[in-house]
């Protein structure tokens, strides 16, 4: 996303509260925003890249319409099915539009010159057509007539097109016809001027054209040449709007100037044997007649209009009329609708009433639409470090959320907002205040107590000169405790003394930035290359070597329940424990020196792990699932700490130049906007919920986990974790970018009217040359010091196939210098909106 411009914001999401206020079901309910509603909430605002997800992340059919052919999107265009007196939640954010599949497309019409200029056009529900000027000259049979025409479906496939190929449709072959009679009538829906008993109508329409063609919603007008009413010469230019899942066409027709107030007649064709119903409850017209003597079944057509044109019953020869006055705009709207006993639902004349009056009550009763700009990255790591700052405080080291505090860390250094490294003191000075760590046991030799470290560490170099030693002091055993850690066979930190043989993944987290991080404090050469060593040894014993991806726990006396008796490794590749590996990767990165050969090893690393994760990112929603691999199966879940923790991981990577943006950079973006879609929520009042946090576990236990699927998918989930909070906010740390958040405001549905890549080889050794500053990948000028470039907040593009990604075998440390200038970032092309047919 472009940075911001003045008078703009960088906000690309919005959501969007729809309440239907009556005690009915709304299926299949149309909401059109406008871009002036839009863009008036938030200036800037993209409506050509407009998506539409619903409260579970799931990505809604939608469309986007240019009702005046300027070039600029008119509305946004969506359908929600609405229980009685239900409110849902939806979001529509900026995001490349590819095309939908054709099956979504339920909405068709075109002009049709070679038969005689008629203007054919459907939904999944029903058919009409009306004549144009060829019709009126034609050899065989010519017709001069503005009635309009039914034809009757058996189907919800789009049809009319087949069946003017075939030239077939006045026979029923399975899928309906053309049985209907309009002759010189109203048909079902056309219109005239009444004046004492008799209708001045107009010949056929002289021009058309398609203004939107789905998939929701078409829209086309035709015009017709004036004709004489009263003696003064009158045209209309005709606006129709037909819905996916509608019966009913929205027909809106302005006249020019007719010089004197008319009251127009609504008409239906008088057939043999038709009920008839003028229902003053729902302001109709209805028929129900016999199509060939009831051969072929009943035919209901409907007129509706507002109450508050307070319409009339009339007749003519030739139709019902309902007559309303002409408003003093000169223009009417009114609802045409069909059905068709043999096609739908409706079976009889009291079904087709029921409908009607249903569609009354929807015009007379419209949803309530409420529209609020949301946050992007910057408030939203804000916004939950805000509970993170309520929080209360840990009883010990062991409760201490790491994840957390470190992130808060990370947002008091980029903020230099003094509440976030104080509420990280609160939290930690209590542990060590009688000069030992709380809750500490040298004799455990439990690796992640080394994760306070990294926290006395970062307090350490912020605090004055006199609170200095008090820090110090309160890591001398943990100094201590990594000269006597065991060590497996291989090298590397063991989980614990009673897990002496064994190594387990989410230890990486607490281990190795603290090495690195020591090591850098003493000046220790050793210490950097020991952090390197144990993240590759963790990564030698862990990684599945077909799917490159990560398991939790490695024993190495293949003794464990939960150890493969082959391998000693558990089975399944948990999204936390993966994503804690991938941020510890990227931390420990981070701490060495610019010099230090160990880069290329983890490079290498952070390379294979991006690669493998990616082909497992979920298409539909761009989040990671608790277990990685298993996307759908049994009871496992998308989950939101992984999900953030790999995100993190992956944009500090692109913004480091440390993985190929072009490659990765849109797994990032789907990521981030799967983890707002999907897990994110925030209230009318501004509350914040990070929801689908899994609970951490360890490896056997009571009740005993084995490291499967189904151990993974038993997990509970909360919401608003420490530690899934913190991930958040480190993911959104690297990806944000600030932005004001506007109120709740009420919203208008109805639209203004219109006006007439060779992916980088990771093999070469390190240049010894410092690393180069890292320019602003989002063009973003920081204050203070100069940092790592941040992805832009991402939209997420539409999705590939998920390919999954051969995973390499790990290679001894051989790495390509790092850039010595940034790569810029690669915007996805958005895929054409669908193609609109050619009117004429």
């Amino acid at each position: 996303m472009p940075p911001a411009t003045p008078g703009s914001s960088t906000t690309d999401s919005i959501a969007v509260k729809v309440t239907n206020p009556l005690t009915v079901a709304r299926s299949r309910e149309t909401l059109a925003l406008s871009a002036a509603e839009l863009t008036k909430l938030v200036p800037g605002f993209d409506l050509k890249k407009a998506l539409v997800v619903d409260d579970k992340g799931a990505l809604l059919v939608s469309q986007v319409t240019d009702l005046d052919a300027d070039g600029e999107p008119d509305e946004l265009v969506f359908q929600l099915d609405l229980a009685p007196s239900e409110s849902k939640s939806v979001r529509v954010r900026v995001g490349p539009r590819g095309l939908f599949p054709k099956a979504e497309y339920k909405v068709y019409g075109r002009f049709v010159r070679e038969r005689f200029d008629d203007f054919v056009w459907e939904n999944d529900k029903i058919a009409n057509r009306i004549y144009g000027p060829a019709l009126e000259n034609a050899e065989r049979e010519p017709l001069t007539s503005s009635g309009i025409d039914v034809w009757v479906k058996r189907v919800p496939e789009l049809v009319v097109n087949e069946w003017y190929m075939t030239d077939a449709y006045h026979q029923d072959h399975g899928q309906g016809a053309d049985f209907y009679s309009v002759g010189t009538t109203r048909g079902c829906g056309g219109l005239g001027f009444y004046d004492k008993g008799k209708l001045a109508v107009s010949k056929n329409f002289e021009k058309s054209r398609v203004l939107a063609a789905g998939p929701i919603r078409l829209v086309f007008e035709l015009e017709y040449a004036p004709w004489i009413v009263n003696g003064v010469p009158v045209s209309e230019k005709r606006r129709v709007t037909l819905d996916a899942g509608s019966r009913f066409n929205r027909f809106e027709s302005t006249f020019t100037q007719p010089g004197r107030k008319l009251s127009v007649g609504l008409g239906i064709a008088k057939h043999a044997g038709a009920q008839r119903s003028f229902d003053t409850a729902s302001s109709s017209l209805q028929t129900f007649e016999p199509l060939n003597g009831g051969k072929d079944g009943n035919l209901g057509c409907s007129l509706v209009v507002s109450s508050s044109l307070h319409p009339a019953e009339q007749q003519t020869e030739t139709d019902h009329l309902l007559v309303v006055p002409l408003p003093a705009n000169n223009s009417v709207v009114y609802y045409v609708g069909s059905a068709w006993d043999r096609g739908s639902q409706i079976s009889d004349a009291a079904s087709w009433t029921k409908e009607t009056r249903e569609l009354s009550a929807r015009l007379e009763n419209p949803v309530k639409v409420e529209l609020q700009a949301l946050p992007s990255a910057a408030t939203w790591s804000k916004r939950a470090a805000e509970l993170e700052l309520a929080a209360p405080a840990p009883k010990d080291i062991a409760s201490l959320p790491l994840v957390s505090m470190d992130s808060l860390l990370r947002l008091s250094a980029r903020t230099k907002d003094p509440r976030y490294l104080e509420a990280v003191k609160k939290r930690v000075d209590p542990l060590i205040a009688n000069g030992t760590l709380a809750g500490y046991s040298a004799d455990a030799q439990d690796a992640s107590a080394f994760g306070i470290g990294r926290l006395l560490l970062a307090l350490q170099a912020s605090a004055p000169a006199a609170e200095k030693e008090r820090y110090a002091k309160a890591l001398e055993p943990l100094r201590a405790q990594l000269k006597a850690q065991p060590k497996t066979k291989s090298g590397a930190y063991t989980h614990s003394k009673a897990a002496a043989s064994q190594l387990w993944l989410e230890d990486s987290y607490a281990v190795a930035p603290f090495l690195a991080e020591l090591a850098t404090v003493d000046h220790d050469a050793a210490g950097h290359a020991e952090a390197v060593r144990y993240l590759a040894t963790l990564e030698r014993h862990l990684r599945n070597p077909k799917t490159g991806l990560l398991s939790q726990g490695f024993d190495e006396k293949h003794q464990e329940k939960w150890a493969n008796p082959k391998s000693g490794v558990s089975a399944a590749p948990w999204s936390v424990t993966t994503g804690l590996y991938a941020a510890a990767v990227v931390d420990t990165l981070e701490r060495l020196p610019a010099k230090h050969p160990g880069r290329g090893d983890l490079r290498n690393i952070l390379v294979r792990l991006a690669k493998a994760v990616s082909s497992v990112q979920d298409l539909q929603t761009g989040a990671f699932w608790q277990v990685l691999d298993a996307p759908k199966q049994g009871k496992n879940y998308l989950e939101a700490s992984g999900s953030a923790l790999l995100v993190y991981a992956l944009a500090k990577g692109v913004n480091n130049h440390w993985l190929p943006a072009k490659q990765f950079e849109p797994v990032v973006k789907r990521a981030y906007r799967g983890m707002l879609d999907k897990f994110v929520t925030v209230d009318e009042k501004g509350a914040f919920k990070l929801d689908k946090v899994s609970r951490m576990a360890s490896l056997g236990g009571s009740p005993y986990r084995d490291g499967t699927l189904d151990s993974y998918a038993a997990l509970e989930t909360s919401t608003n974790d420490p530690n899934g909070l913190g991930a958040f906010i480190a993911a959104s740390l690297e990806l944000e970018s600030p932005e004001p958040v506007a109120p709740l405001v009420p919203a208008k549905l109805e639209a203004p009217k219109a006006q007439a890549a060779k992916q980088p080889t990771v093999a070469k050794p390190d240049m010894p040359k410092a690393e180069p500053a890292k320019a602003p990948i989002a063009a973003k000028a920081e204050p203070a010091k100069a940092e790592p470039a941040r992805l832009p907040v991402a939209t997420k593009p539409e999705m590939p196939k998920n390919t999954p990604a051969t995973p390499e075998a790990p290679k001894a440390p051989a790495v390509s210098p790092e850039p010595a200038k940034p790569s810029p970032v690669t915007s996805a092309t958005p895929a054409p909106s669908p193609a609109v047919p050619a009117a004429k």
